[in-house]
């Protein structure tokens, strides 16, 4: 059955895990997409993340329609810098490039150059970097946990069948600043950048402050872990939401 076939897929990737990642025997150097499958398939374990984010910095194999799945399981295993310093450099030339659509190889010869496969970058940044991705269908739940530097501001907008989800989101040494739109009949779980001694302010009144939530109709607190504290927000009291965390 399903379960036994995924049990023999497990053994035999298994197999195949070497000092220097995943690779069969008559492949000299672990190759970027089969190993970036193995982290999003939950096949690669914890303690295997190190090796495997060795290979996707350096290992520069996959077409633009694989790059997605290689920027995604860095991002996964918490590489983001990694996954924004490759994404700059594979995407160099489209970006450079006076055209404004994306070819289908890494160069405009024998391909397409209009191609909707090498979008993946707009996922990856909307999806980890801005963090707004769905916890449940239709995204009637869904997370915000964005990914910035320091003095770094994005701007990102959703569309969902439930409405769009529009966020600004500003990091500076001092505080970060969230913006956000939650469409309505929606739950909204937002992670904010915290560390011990911050105050969280939501629209200019002190929600959290000295490890104490002040209670905030529409607003729960969920808990602090991460790097992050979290917040849920029902749309049906906040749609329109303003957060800060300072010293």
């Amino acid at each position: 059955d399903l379960a036994d076939r995924m049990h023999e897929i497990k053994i035999g990737y298994a197999a195949l895990w070497t000092k220097n990642g995943y690779k069969s025997g008559d492949v000299l150097v672990p190759d970027d997409r089969a190993n970036a499958l193995a982290v999003l398939s939950g096949l690669a374990k914890k303690d295997q993340y190190n090796t495997i984010a060795s290979i996707l910095t350096h290992t520069k194999k996959a077409s633009p329609y694989m790059e997605y799945y290689v920027l995604e399981a860095l991002c996964r295993m918490n590489q983001y810098e990694a996954a924004r310093q490759r994404m700059l450099q594979r995407y160099d030339g489209m970006i450079r490039d006076g055209d404004s659509t994306l070819w289908e190889r890494w160069t405009k010869l024998g391909g397409t150059r209009n191609h909707a496969w090498s979008g993946g970058p707009l996922v990856i940044m909307s999806k980890y970097f801005a963090g707004v991705r769905p916890l449940k269908a239709g995204y009637s739940e869904f997370i915000l946990k964005p990914q910035l530097q320091v003095n770094e501001t994005i701007r990102c907008v959703v569309p969902s069948v439930k409405g769009y989800i529009r966020v600004t989101e500003t990091k500076t040494e001092d505080c970060f600043v969230l913006d956000a739109a939650v469409p309505e009949k929606t739950t909204a779980y937002i992670c904010l950048p915290y560390s011990d001694g911050q105050i969280v302010k939501w629209d200019d009144r002190v929600l959290y402050a000295n490890g104490r939530f002040e209670n905030a109709e529409g607003i729960s607190f969920e808990n602090v872990e991460d790097d992050c504290i979290v917040f849920s927000v029902s749309s049906a009291k906040a749609q329109n939401l303003h957060f800060e965390t300072m010293r």
